[in-house]
């Protein structure tokens, strides 16, 4: 890291003049229409970056992390089903981390993606297409992506009551058919099956509303469509309808010595329902292979959605604080206007084929299943860089024609810019939400937002989750403001966002995606015999991700600033 912020000004003048060089020669080399080109990144500022992941992933030893076991809710609660001790990690986690660092103008100086998965354990850089290909530049086609498969990662299924195994499957199975997410990438020499991205998938929908506005076909001030009711009982004289309820289950309740926390210390928008409810384990346990919109981690409102709800309300709940019930209102949306197949096409023609929501429920706006949900990393990265903007041409599509940052009007932008601003749990790539919290460390530097922030305590409360560490010190020393989304289920975690420096700290300015099978099945060795509950369902300040992800996080983030 050190010989990194020793190169001085000529290493700087160097970096300018790769640049100029290769933004002089672009439009010959790659052959584009009578369009500006994105710029190519420079070869050393490419590989210092992919080495900088790279070492990140090893450095943070994945390999130490626990797993309470395939079925939700069973350990260690079940006390004779479960072993003394959760044992340790069977094999590595999927994850697929990316980075596209940019310049002052919102251009790209190099871009890498890193995966691990346990057939390359100590992490594989992957090719990123520096000019244009399958996947537009700033894309991977050297990756067959396959959709996820939790009996794969799993080795099979698995009995929701007694955690008994009902079926085998290896991980070196034959993929069965339509399990590619892209199709046309059998000879690529890298084969990975993505995670499902948990709630990060809501930054799709949220693009996709924002496209709506800017085309003057949606306000964010209509109204969104309301959850049907469920059927009536059928009287004695009538035949049982053949049709299952669509209406979403009822609340649960707090689970013993959860005590209601106070609230957010700022209003969100009005009109907008409230975070309700803190996390309550499932009355019943499940498999990961049900619909992932009823998870009630870190999931807002449990079926008390609102009547009257308007865009803008839907939005801020689904973004801010990951709100299932508002993300499954917008889905109903776009299924009303028929306009999923329209949103595709779109992202397809972007070159950000493996962003995908398939399948999802019309009626309910439900049915979030892993394999028919995907994102992969580089691809959110480019989402995100769009969001964040820039000025002129910051990729160019798979048919050659340039993304220009005025894709989205500023006015979009902006609004999806403070909704990713005041997402409130910063538990992942970022901490500061355990600011002081012992067995925490620090991941990237950035300020929780005060939107969250009780002004006399410094503590923080979302959505019913109260965390009781004054986060004000880590605000004071905070450098950067991160813009981003998390996504949490038992079996998945991500964390996805925009990091600009803060006036006068050290600069950076970068976009980061991490996607992974890391749900909070898997703990640290200090939470690994525990004997009734997870410590994501702690009643205060619960702990929901491995904390190898913020020590992976503040790596890549001291090698960036030392890169500036």
């Amino acid at each position: 890291m050190q010989s990194r912020s020793k190169t001085g000004p000529m290493r700087a003048l160097k970096r300018r003049l790769l640049l100029a060089t290769v933004l002089c020669t672009a439009g010959a080399t790659l052959a584009l229409p009578a369009a500006p080109a994105a710029a190519k990144p420079a070869d050393d500022d490419q590989k210092e970056l992919e080495q900088l992941l790279l070492d990140a992933v090893r450095d943070a030893r994945f390999e130490d992390t626990f797993d309470y076991g395939p079925v939700e809710g069973l350990c260690p609660a079940s006390r004779a089903l479960c072993p003394d001790t959760a044992p340790p990690i069977a094999h590595m986690p999927n994850i697929d981390l990316a980075v596209i660092e940019l310049d002052d103008r919102g251009h790209a100086t190099a871009a890498a993606n890193v995966l691990v998965s346990r057939d390359f354990p100590r992490g594989k850089v992957v090719a990123v297409d520096r000019r244009v290909g399958p996947a537009g530049s700033f894309g991977v086609s050297s990756v067959r992506w396959r959709r996820w498969d939790m009996a794969r990662a799993d080795g099979g299924t698995f009995d929701d009551e007694t955690g008994e195994r009902l079926t085998t499957k290896a991980w070196s199975d034959p993929f069965a058919i339509g399990s590619d997410l892209v199709p046309g990438r059998e000879q690529a020499s890298t084969t990975f099956m993505s995670p499902y991205p948990a709630s990060l998938f809501k930054l799709i929908v949220a693009f996709r509303i924002m496209r709506l506005v800017d085309g003057g076909t949606l306000s964010l001030d209509d109204g969104v469509p309301p959850l049907p009711a469920a059927p009536a009982a059928p009287t004695p004289s009538e035949p049982p309808s053949a049709e299952p309820p669509s209406a979403e289950p009822p609340s649960a309740a707090l689970p013993d010595g959860v005590v209601a926390a106070p609230t957010p210390a700022v209003a969100a928008p009005a009109g907008a329902a409230p975070a309700t409810g803190a996390f309550a384990p499932a009355a019943t346990r499940r498999s990961a292979r049900t619909d992932e919109s009823l998870s009630t981690v870190h999931a807002g409102r449990q079926g008390d959605e609102p009547a009257g709800q308007t865009v803008r309300q839907a939005m801020f709940a689904m973004i801010t604080y990951s709100d299932n019930e508002a993300a499954r209102s917008l889905l109903r949306l776009l299924h009303q206007r028929g306009d999923l197949p329209a949103m595709q096409a779109e992202l397809d023609a972007l070159g950000l084929q493996t962003l995908q929501i398939k399948d999802t429920n019309p009626t309910t706006g439900g049915n979030w299943q892993p394999g028919s949900i995907s994102m992969t990393s580089m691809d959110t990265a480019r989402l995100l860089w769009l969001i964040d903007g820039g000025v002129g041409t910051l990729w160019n599509r798979p048919d050659g024609r340039p993304v220009q940052a005025s894709l989205l009007s500023k006015q979009s932008r902006d609004h999806l810019r403070s909704l990713l601003a005041d997402q409130a749990y910063h538990e992942a790539l970022s901490t500061t939400i355990f600011c002081g919290k012992d067995g925490v460390p620090a991941g990237i530097p950035a300020r929780e937002p005060a939107r969250w922030i009780d002004p006399g305590t410094g503590t923080v409360t979302v959505d019913g989750y109260f965390y009781d560490n004054d986060v004000r010190p880590c605000n004071a020393a905070a450098e950067v403001t991160f813009d981003h989304k998390t996504g949490l289920t038992y079996n998945y975690g991500a964390d996805a966002g925009i990091v600009r420096s803060i006036a006068g700290k050290p600069g950076r300015h970068y976009v980061i995606s991490f996607i992974s099978s890391l749900g909070y099945r898997y703990v640290d060795e200090s939470f690994a015999e525990r004997t009734t509950t997870t410590p994501c369902e702690d009643a205060t300040s619960p702990i929901c991700y491995t904390q190898q992800i913020p020590v992976m996080a503040k790596l890549i983030d001291d090698g960036l600033a030392a890169r500036r």
